[in-house]
């Protein structure tokens, strides 16, 4: 086995799961981490950062969707990786992954835009905190 996946959602996948562990060689790597974000999630994030982008400005300049993400997601802390140009005369940021960040982190994502965008003047067509984004 080179990769394994179980989401512990009952008894019989827990027992499953420590069964494998049990079996696994030394040197295995078991990793845990708490739930990802959910797809409703993720629906809203990138409707609130349309909205974001279509009317929102940041130093009197305008910025893509997926610009917003970014500048959102560095706001909460979440680290920017910067890399070099292919010939080597200039930097970029790295694109920040939203798809990693547990239900809790999104959430937090999303009250955060939802916060910039209330005092900033960006009307949102739905709620965006809806009871499934923010779990």
């Amino acid at each position: 086995m080179s990769r394994a996946v179980a989401i512990l959602c009952n008894y019989n996948i827990r027992n499953r799961v420590i069964n494998t562990v049990r079996k696994a060689p030394d040197g295995t790597i078991v990793e845990f981490h708490k739930p990802r974000r959910t797809l409703e999630q993720n629906a809203k994030m990138w409707a609130m950062l349309t909205e974001i982008a279509a009317s929102g400005e940041l130093r009197g300049q305008r910025w893509n969707a997926d610009q917003w993400k970014s500048i959102f997601m560095q706001s909460l802390g979440h680290p920017v990786e910067v890399l070099p140009s292919l010939d080597g005369t200039s930097w970029f940021p790295a694109s920040l992954a939203s798809s990693r960040l547990s239900k809790g982190q999104m959430a937090e994502l999303i009250e955060c835009m939802l916060a910039w965008g209330t005092e900033n003047g960006v009307v949102f067509q739905d709620d965006p905190v809806t009871e499934d984004a923010a779990s």
